[in-house]
């Protein structure tokens, strides 16, 4: 399996221990089946370097943290939680990654993008690093 499609599942399954409330889509709004705050588990970016002797990529991945105005402080402690997510490195099953946590990022921003409503969102960018195969 692609790095970038190992990564992606990786960091669902970890979002849904941070809870199930996570998705790989933004729900309609008036869809019942979900409830705020959720994480929604987004674009996954991916920058090679091919050499003759070697591959070696980063990846950057967003993870929204949505919820309602109400629900700050709620929105930021689960984007806490995701954040720490770029904090150790890990393996898969065919891959390991290693990151830095100064090419991490996290926003709380309010988001009035919907006519008539304020949100909350948690925003949070992972960079990670492919280590290069021996």
């Amino acid at each position: 399996m692609s790095p970038d499609l190992e990564l992606f599942d990786y960091l669902f399954s970890k979002c849904l221990e941070i809870t199930q409330e996570t998705y790989d889509y933004l729900p309609a709004e008036n869809d019942p089946s979900y409830s705020y705050p959720f994480i929604h588990v987004g674009n996954v970016t991916e920058n090679g370097a091919v050499t003759k002797t070697s591959h070696s990529a980063s990846f950057s991945i967003v993870i929204d943290v949505w919820g309602t105005r109400e629900q700050r402080r709620e929105v930021a402690s689960l984007a806490d939680k995701v954040y720490w997510l770029g904090g150790y490195p890990f393996e898969t099953d065919n891959h390991k990654f290693y990151c830095r946590l100064d090419d991490q990022q996290k926003q709380i921003m309010i988001d009035n993008s919907v006519a008539n409503t304020v949100y909350v969102r948690g925003m949070v960018t992972l960079r990670f690093y492919l280590e290069e195969e021996k």
